[in-house]
């Protein structure tokens, strides 16, 4: 059970972790809180940044995922878990008549989604791709119009989430509409590369949407300029300096 597997991994963590060399985490907040829970100072922030690509490809994902070109494609890419706003991003969806969905990848709540679009009438509208090759994703992530982080505030590890996506999603060159959760939020406000749901509502999605569309160029030059900073060459000098 899940639970059990949590007791487990938190006894392993206060057991060990004093012990380590260095403790490696992938966000600033989860550094502060390790620091103030174990009273550490040997703690490394790496983010898990992806390789810095250039010259991307644009791709015709109405042919490629019998998408309909009269709408405007949103994108989920990752694992499929509860708790990463896919239910209430359909929910918007099937309200919606400007959006499309493609969600690559696969999981334990893939079952439960397709079978809430089928409910819905979403054929045509939500499109289950399953996974695609590394090499292939950035250039499908670098054609849709805004990448989703959804991430509901679940649990302590949901709050501070920092998931890769999110970079993935400004390599690629694509506005981002994430969680009112502060290490994401940091990161959009920050470089200004999409808009922050304050709530995971129809409304709420719809008015995030309409700011970043209101202004697409714009949040799509800031991602430009965000990639040349957050790619994994940068990181890793950095991390070495430390050391």
């Amino acid at each position: 059970r899940s639970s059990d597997l949590q007791r487990i991994l938190s006894f392993t963590e206060r057991t060990f972790i004093s012990f380590a060399d260095y403790v490696v985490v992938t966000g600033e907040m989860d550094a502060e809180y390790l620091k103030k829970k174990y009273k550490l100072n040997n703690i490394l922030c790496v983010r898990n940044l992806p390789l810095l690509k250039m010259n991307l490809q644009k791709l015709d994902l109405a042919e490629k995922f019998n998408l309909s070109k009269d709408r405007k494609t949103l994108l989920y890419q990752g694992v499929v878990l509860k708790g990463r706003g896919l239910t209430q991003i359909i929910e918007f969806v099937a309200k919606s008549e400007e959006y499309n969905l493609l969600i690559l990848g696969d999981g334990e709540f893939i079952q439960e989604l397709k079978s809430l679009a089928k409910k819905q009438n979403l054929g045509d509208k939500v499109i289950f791709a399953g996974r695609v090759s590394q090499s292939e994703l950035i250039n499908i992530t670098h054609s849709v119009d805004v990448g989703l982080a959804l991430i509901e505030n679940m649990s302590l590890s949901y709050f501070y989430a920092l998931p890769n996506k999110l970079f993935e999603y400004i390599m690629a060159e694509v506005p981002v509409i994430v969680s009112d959760l502060p290490q994401m939020k940091k990161i959009v406000n920050k470089y200004n590369v999409g808009s922050v749901c304050k709530e995971l509502t129809v409304s709420e999605i719809q008015t995030g949407l309409e700011e970043i569309f209101n202004d697409y160029q714009k949040f799509k030059s800031n991602t430009l300029k965000a990639k040349q900073e957050l790619h994994w060459d940068i990181e890793v000098a950095t991390l070495l300096t430390t050391l």
